[in-house]
């Protein structure tokens, strides 16, 4: 499964190896990857202003995590040029 984030920059990725990844939509580049869920994880979401990101475990908890201050920044920035 994979998600973009609202401004179109970022996308995180998962997996069955219950990893989640954060990547540069446009250089391809890993930006960070964490891991939480003791299933495999079945979806992924950002908020709307793009500061969480969402994710669900097959064993029906749901995480939510924040993302750093710079790519919410960059994101806020791309938001307002698109507006």
């Amino acid at each position: 499964k994979m998600a973009l984030c609202p401004a179109g920059m970022y996308t995180a990725t998962c997996s069955f190896d219950k990893w989640i990844r954060l990547f540069d939509f446009y250089s391809g580049r890993c930006l960070a990857q964490v891991a939480g869920h003791a299933e495999l994880v079945t979806g992924l979401r950002f908020s709307a202003d793009g500061t969480r990101l969402l994710s669900v475990g097959g064993d029906g908890c749901i995480f939510v995590w924040k993302l750093g201050g710079g790519l919410v920044s960059a994101m806020a920035e791309r938001l307002q040029e698109l507006d």
